[in-house]
Parts: C-alpha cells; structure tokens; sequence
C-alpha cells in the first residue's frame, strides 16, 4: 500500500510526523521503532513495519537507511541516501542482490564491483571483461570466445 508515503508526504507538508505503529508501541517512522531498545531491533520492529537487512522499515517500499522509499531509485541521489535494502553502484541507486557473484578469488554484490579499480584482472568468475573496458555477467551459453577464469 501507499498509505506510509502518503503519510509521509502529509507530515513533510504540514511540518508534522506520521505515526507508525512498530508492534508494541509507536515510532514515527519505521526506522525510529528500534531507536531506543537494545538488541539489533529486529524484536521492535512489527505492526506497519518488516526487520530486513538490518534495518527497520515499511512493509511496502524499500528501506534506503535512514529513510524509507517507494523504490531504491527513488531514495535520492548520492551514496548517503542509498543503503537498508539498497547499494549505490555506478552512480546509481540500486536493490542490493539475494545473492553475491564470484568475481574469481572474491565476491561482490555485481559483477560491476569486481574490478574495484584494479582493472581486468579482477573480473573473473562469474563475470567476464568486455571490448569495453567493463566487467560484466559472464554469460555461460554465449560463445567459448570469452575469457575465463
């Protein structure tokens, strides 16, 4: 449902905060629900909100962080606004993978981050390198004329 952006769109216009119901009590946001408790939040974290990755956030939508939005694009621009659910890669926001690829001897979230600016000999496993100086998913039924790793 769009109930959580709408509150939050009235709150942000009228200077005021929604509430949201964490379970056992209320919070401002979802993100405030596990402010003050100890453990990791995850038992503080119920009612309008989901324990996910760490962070407390809306049952719909995504958690950028700190706030919360209808998609990790629409968290904002800039590292600083995209992280909970969301991982900034290549100058974008983007959904943080179920699984991690094998980039040879180490793992990153995309074959993007193989590289980690040490170039093509980086990028294996999982990813291949391309004609254009990228690291991207190697696609295993193509033809053999990839490199491999």
């Amino acid at each position: 449902m769009k109930l959580l952006s709408v509150l939050f769109l009235i709150s942000t216009i009228r200077g005021g905060f929604a509430s949201v119901n964490c379970g056992s009590h209320e919070a401002d946001y979802c993100h405030l629900c596990q402010e003050d408790n100890h453990g990791d939040g995850s038992s503080w974290c119920h009612g309008d909100c989901v324990f996910k990755n760490g962070y407390c956030g809306p049952t719909d939508g995504v958690s950028c962080g700190t706030h919360h939005a209808n998609s990790c694009f629409q968290c904002g621009s800039g590292s600083n606004y995209c992280n909970g659910d969301c991982h900034w890669v290549n100058h974008v926001c983007k959904p943080k993978p179920e699984e991690k690829v094998s980039c040879g001897n180490h793992e990153a979230d995309w074959c993007e981050e193989c590289p980690h600016e040490h170039g093509e000999s980086w990028c294996h496993g999982d990813c291949k390198w391309n004609k254009y100086d990228n690291c991207v998913p190697n696609d295993h039924s193509s033809d053999s004329s990839s490199s491999s790793s």
